[in-house]
């Protein structure tokens, strides 16, 4: 069974999302530095991506912040 697929709500497998070598690691980062600010709040990890990084797209941010 392939690693990539994921069982979505209806019981059905997809293909899960892949993330870029970028994305990676400037998630990694943000998290090793600013770890105790980081939740598990997608709007509140976007807020704390916005004060801490400068990030040239609004869909970088968001990948990032997930």
């Amino acid at each position: 069974f392939c690693l990539f697929y994921v069982q979505d709500r209806l019981g059905k497998y997809r293909m899960s999302r892949v993330r870029t070598k970028t994305v990676k690691k400037a998630s990694r980062l943000i998290i090793e530095k600013y770890y105790t600010k980081i939740t598990h709040d997608f709007h509140t990890n976007k807020r704390i991506c916005d004060e801490v990084a400068i990030i040239g797209s609004k869909q970088l941010r968001n990948k990032i912040a997930g």
